[in-house]
């Protein structure tokens, strides 16, 4: 580190300026130095910094709409200055053969590209980078209401308003093939709160490889597909330094977030990409990237400067922001490869062979063949992309390069030293001067965080104002009580949390005590609960401590007790919100509700890499329970508290020692890592699941006797970026049922009151829950095939709405019994959706129904 300390400091300041022919600034051009391998990017006055050392070198200036300029000079060690001048590009149409069709000649070209992009995306084996990221945010005028969280405290957002943000940072990246990134943050420089510095905010576009069939969750226009979502339009041509660049334009065929518009430019033969030019847009979002590549070896174009422009409007909040990269290359090392065929490296592990697997040596005969045509149509391409990707495939291993996550893939840690660069550091390796509002920034950057940290400070006791008391009290909300600690309590607005015909209306408080271990992510969470149950008059009390004691396995110990009312359906009944309002407002209770006295402790714990395991044990003592009142805001009688098909007593007063052990396994499951803790993320690869249930015969005659069985598989298969597939299969048996209560039998998710807080594609809408609860065996089946563009959202004026469309189909056998529904359902699966379903019920038509499923309620 010293060494380059030193060397950062011995090398000189060359001050550059881009302008056009007229003498204006060309803003936000590119320099390359070729023999620093560094790309630099202009600020928006064309002005560039570069530190090197005295020696000749060779600069090539280029920005999007001019010519390339390469321009020999020298640094001496003086006062060292460069004005470099760049003439306006003309692109022409260079004469093509028309098809018949009229098919634009990119499509020709895109072909090509399209089938060499795996050979791009594995044509280095490493290099070693130093990358200086620049990033500038701009806030408008912002709500005055509403708060952000720092470090456990609110911070009002208003505080930010009108303000320039600034990040500055010095990194060095090692990659390794094929997805590997570390990256030392080596110096760090921000005038955003401490609290709010990110490491890896920039790294997304340090490890972004257009090749990848994705990139920032759309589809790559190089992507084996990609005509089945974009149209292409060759713009132009030009030349530069014997290549043939062309210019081609990006449209998407649908007004889709998921899909990038804007310009890509490919030199011909390579086939390779000279720069990219294209916009992401989300709701409220537009981020804007550039990116020029170089050829930094012979042959091997890498992204040498990023330019990234964001602008965010949302709910009242606006921002603009801009970020830039630098990046200077070193210890390249290439996969030697031919010009049009990739061929896998030789392997470097001792011990594996170094002849072509026989797959490998089919698909390099293939690629030859392929390669040698004239004209490729778009079935070679996608087959030429494909055989590239399968060439890299080692036979015995059999199975491809899986993209992890983001921060399975980028392993970031921060120097000792970063946060104490001085000036003088940051002066010897910039590469743009700082703009006035930055240095203003910087200026005011201790007196902004000094108001950050009043905000923090005035939800702690000691400093909470009788404002912020009288808010607290009435809607709840967070006391620090130190560093590590702190309780959460629901407030008045939230006293009544619940209301049903057995219990009345529910009035109390939950609190909930908080620590967490700030260097081994252990926690400890403690909740009690008290009601009083208005139409019982008695106690309603519930108590929860859970212990994670391993963040990176998710491991944790739940002690749990509690004394309230529980459905008989269990984990799979209706939600209490939904069953609270119907009841008060339609006198529709669906809930069928039992006294439940319980104590028991729970593990869960991850014994490997997608095996999850949870056991527990509990002890209970039920009793069953009649409607206390008929109270409802409009009338009606409400049903008697009797689950459908039974009569009084629904059960005996019993004991129960419920033993439950449940094992879900996704093979090869992707997860990131977040501050010490490990989370898992959607895997598109099938999810089995074990779970065995019993009462144990303990407590006297009455006391629950029985053993269960079940497996199931869920699995969602993405059918490219606009469909997907799902289905679940589940089934069990008892065996045994000695003394089976209806608290114990196997019931099923449903939709009694056609509002639902669970997914539609896993829940029944027309089912009875307790009618159908299984007590012998059963096989359940849930598929569902979900589209963004089915029926409605063709039309083109719904397209750029966020939802979705989905034919759904649930069946559910048990002997003597056959269900089987199917529906139609629009909306977002995370959030809400409204269905029409229909039912029947031993191949006998049952009923219609609208559904509403809102799961946002149970997030």
């Amino acid at each position: 580190m010293l060494l380059s300390l030193t060397t950062s400091l011995r090398a000189q300041h060359l001050q550059g300026e881009v302008v056009d022919s007229n003498g204006r600034p060309v803003p936000f051009a590119t320099a390359y130095i070729r023999e620093a391998a560094t790309g630099i990017v202009a600020d928006e006055a064309g002005r560039f910094i570069s530190h090197l050392s005295r020696g000749s070198y060779t600069g090539e200036f280029s920005a999007l709409g001019y010519e390339k300029s390469v321009v020999p000079f020298t640094v001496s060690g003086g006062d060292d200055r460069l004005r470099v001048v760049l003439k306006e590009t003309a692109y022409t149409l260079r004469e093509v053969v028309v098809r018949a069709g009229g098919e634009d000649p990119a499509y020709a070209i895109m072909r090509r590209a399209i089938a060499n992009a795996p050979r791009h995306r594995y044509q280095v084996r490493s290099y070693t980078a130093d990358v200086y990221i620049k990033g500038s945010v701009k806030t408008g005028k912002l709500p005055g209401i509403g708060s952000v969280n720092i470090d456990g405290r609110n911070v009002k957002i208003k505080t930010f308003s009108n303000k320039t943000f600034l990040m500055e940072s010095q990194n060095e990246v090692r990659f390794t093939a094929p997805n590997r990134f570390d990256q030392r943050v080596v110096a760090l420089s921000s005038t955003v709160p401490a609290e709010l510095d990110d490491d890896d905010a920039a790294a997304t576009a340090l490890t972004t490889n257009v090749y990848d069939p994705e990139i920032m969750g759309c589809v790559s226009p190089l992507a084996s597909g990609a005509f089945s979502y974009y149209r292409f339009r060759l713009d132009g041509i030009t030349h530069e330094a014997g290549h043939v660049i062309n210019k081609i334009r990006m449209i998407p065929k649908r007004r889709d977030s998921r899909l990038v518009d804007g310009w890509i430019y490919i030199l011909d033969n390579t086939w390779s990409l000279q720069h990219v030019d294209f916009s992401v847009r989300r709701p409220g979002v537009t981020v804007s990237n550039r990116i020029a590549f170089h050829e930094v070896r012979t042959n091997v174009w890498l992204p040498t400067a990023y330019d990234i422009q964001i602008h965010l409007n949302v709910m009242g909040v606006k921002a603009d922001g801009r970020y830039y990269s630098s990046v200077r290359y070193r210890n390249v090392t290439a996969n030697e490869l031919p010009t049009t065929v990739y061929t896998p490296p030789p392997p470097t592990v001792p011990g594996v062979r170094e002849s072509l697997t026989k797959r490998q040596a089919k698909a390099q005969r293939k690629l030859e063949e392929l390669a040698a045509k004239e004209e490729l149509t778009t079935r070679d391409a996608y087959r030429m992309a494909r055989l590239m990707q399968q060439a890299a495939e080692d036979e015995k291993e059999g199975h491809r390069p899986e993209r992890q996550p983001f921060d399975s893939m980028v392993h970031i840690t921060r120097d000792s030293l970063a946060l104490l660069r001085d000036s003088a550091y940051w002066s010897a390796i910039r590469t743009q001067p700082l703009q006035p509002d930055e240095v203003v920034s910087y200026q005011r950057r201790d007196s902004f965080r000094a108001v950050v940290r009043s905000e923090q400070t005035r939800d702690s006791i000691q400093r909470r104002s009788w404002v912020g008391w009288l808010r607290g009290i009435a809607l709840g909300g967070q006391l620090r009580l130190g560093e590590r600690s702190s309780l959460n309590y629901d407030g008045l607005l939230r006293a009544v949390p619940e209301y049903n015909f057995v219990d009345g209306f529910w009035i109390g408080q939950r609190l909930t005590f908080s620590y967490r271990h700030p260097s081994s992510g252990r926690s400890l969470r403690i909740t009690p609960a008290a009601y009083y149950a208005t139409a019982r008059r008695t106690g309603i009390y519930q108590f929860d401590a859970t212990f994670r004691y391993a963040p990176m396995r998710q491991g944790e110990l739940t002690l749990s007790a509690s004394d309230a009312t529980e459905d008989y359906a269990g984990e799979y009944a209706t939600a209490r919100l939904i069953n609270s309002l119907a009841s008060l407002l339609f006198a529709e209770n669906a809930s069928r509700l039992y006294r439940r006295q319980a104590i028991g402790l729970t593990h869960r714990i991850d014994v490997a890499k997608g095996l999850h395991v949870l056991a527990g044990l509990h002890v209970e003592r039920r009793r069953a329970l009649a409607n206390a009142t008929s109270f409802s805001f409009f009338g009606g009688r409400p049903a008697e508290n009797i689950p459908d098909g039974f009569t009084l007593p629904v059960m005996p007063d019993h004991t129960a020692w419920i033993a439950d052990v449940r094992v879900t396994y996704t093979p090869r499951r992707p997860y990131y890592l977040r501050k010490g803790e490990k989370y898992y993320v959607e895997a598109h690869r099938p999810t089995f699941l074990f779970r065995y249930r019993g009462g144990l015969p303990l407590g006297g005659s009455e006391s629950a006797d029985f053993s269960m069985l079940s497996a199931g598989v869920t699995q969602r298969i993405p059918i490219g970026i606009f469909h997907s597939f799902r289905y679940g299969v589940e089934g069990g048996f008892f065996l045994s049922a000695r003394r089976l209560h209806q608290p114990d039998r196997r019931h099923f998710t449903s939709a009694p009151l056609h509002v639902s807080d669970r997914p539609m594609s896993t829940t029944f809408q027309l089912l009875n829950p307790y009618a159908y609860a299984a007590d012998t065996r059963w096989l359940q089946l849930h598929a569902d095939f979900t589209s963004s563009y089915l029926l409605l959202k063709q039309l083109p004026f719904l397209q750029p709405f966020p939802f979705d469309e989905a034919l759904h189909l649930h069946t559910l056998l048990q002997p003597g019994h056959r269900h089987i529904e199917a529906g139609y359902s629009l909306g977002h699966s995370d959030i809400g959706r409204v269905g029409l379903f229909v039912g029947w019920d031993n191949d006998r038509r049952r009923m219609i129904g609208f559904t509403i499923s809102l799961p946002l309620l149970s997030n």
